[in-house]
């Protein structure tokens, strides 16, 4: 975290020098915003997160809470599964469309439940037990997810696991940091999204505690992939947003 926060600075500072920026996130991408503005708010001037909440700083490295809740518990947890470097990446390499197709629709809006089972052990695979859909999202759009299945067929999976190894040193240095967020911030989350399965259903009363100047939103029925899902919705809560929020 502590790379690409200095990574988006820098762009910040070829793109648009001695301006404050606005970053615009999603699920990996919402954590770095939120990170970003916490650690450089003389950098970054506002912020919108899709999915994830920003809930300030946790009192133990993400590691150590699912390890608690799930592993130790003999639970399947797929960040757990995903830490041992190359098990992940042979399950998910040896068919990345078959994965992909399997993966966006089970954490979406339209999955039924138990197309991303809860009740795995400890131990299992990834994949196992998923549900895989003879057809694509209605929301996806088929040369997207051809390009994305192409990509991760070209470079694999590593860096992108790798991203879940690091909760340790992510943990030691946002503790630098005055864990509020004090820019204009927007939460665009969905109430059927599971990648909130280990905060709450509507987190916005808690975010409101530390990210005093809110604006959110949690669209009913939609999954993980906000907006791809949603995204009439999505672009007519963020566009006026960011007009209002750069004219301020």
């Amino acid at each position: 975290m502590e790379a690409i926060v200095a990574d988006l600075a820098a762009v910040a500072d070829a793109l648009a020098p001695g301006e404050r920026v606005t970053l615009v996130g999603h699920d990996w991408g919402a954590s770095i915003v939120w990170n970003a503005i916490m650690a450089r708010p003389d950098r970054f001037g506002a912020v919108a997160a899709l999915s994830i909440p920003w809930l300030g700083r946790a009192a133990a490295p993400f590691d150590a809470m699912f390890k608690r809740r799930f592993t130790d518990k003999g639970r399947f947890f797929y960040q757990a599964y995903f830490q041992e470097p190359g098990v992940a990446e042979a399950e998910l390499e040896a068919d990345p469309a078959r994965f992909l197709h399997a993966f966006y629709h089970s954490i979406s809006g339209d999955a039924a439940p138990g197309d991303w089972p809860n009740d795995k052990p400890h131990g299992a695979q990834l994949l196992d037990g998923i549900s895989f859909p003879d057809t694509l999202p209605g929301w996806l759009d088929p040369s997207y997810f051809a390009h994305a299945a192409a990509t991760f067929e070209r470079t694999g999976f590593a860096g992108a696991l790798n991203r879940y190894r690091n909760h340790g040193r992510d943990f030691e240095w946002a503790g630098h940091f005055d864990p509020v967020i004090r820019r204009p911030a927007l939460f665009i989350g969905g109430s059927s999204d599971p990648a909130l399965v280990l905060g709450t259903a509507d987190p916005v009363p808690l975010m409101r505690a530390v990210v005093p100047d809110l604006e959110a939103h949690m669209l009913e029925g939609c999954g993980h992939w906000t907006q791809a899902e949603r995204a009439a919705e999505v672009e007519a809560l963020l566009i006026p947003w960011l007009r209002r929020t750069i004219a301020a």
